[in-house]
């Protein structure tokens, strides 16, 4: 939309600084070690998140609170769980091009690693479980996606 307001009306003639911050910022909520920071912590409910569903658009549209405990209990996969967003990505994108590079090999390698520290008893909390659904889009330098 905004290459087509700035075919009419030209552009944006304001000129802002470069130390200017953006509008939105994302907070990290986990350190570099996959510990979460003091504050504002991502504190998940303690219901039970009931049986895994097996079909695989009902498990992508579960809130994170049930995705999160079926990864803690081993009912779910993050390998899994990133094949299913990649396979939505893929089928959504072309008509909502809302993804540019899709980081699938490194989305799929952080998951299985997040698999075997799951296997191991290492679970640091969502940002373990998460990493390769994180990181499907991301690109370095990018501020808006999360960061574990």
């Amino acid at each position: 939309m905004a290459p087509l307001y700035e075919r009419r009306v030209g552009p944006r003639k304001v000129a802002l600084e470069p130390a200017l911050a953006p509008g939105r910022m994302a907070k990290r909520l986990c350190r570099a070690g996959g510990r979460p920071r003091r504050g504002n912590l991502f504190l998940r409910s303690k219901t039970d998140p009931g049986p895994l569903p097996s079909n695989d658009e009902d498990i992508a549209f579960a809130p994170v609170t049930r995705l999160s405990r079926w990864l803690e209990k081993r009912q779910l996969t993050s390998e899994r769980l990133t094949n299913i967003y990649l396979q939505r990505i893929e089928r959504f994108n072309p008509k909502l091009l809302c993804v540019i590079t899709p980081t699938r090999a490194l989305a799929i390698t952080q998951a299985k690693q997040a698999d075997q520290e799951i296997a191991a008893g290492h679970y640091r909390g969502h940002c373990t479980a998460f990493r390769g659904v994180a990181r499907i889009c991301s690109t370095r330098g990018d501020s808006n996606h999360l960061r574990c």
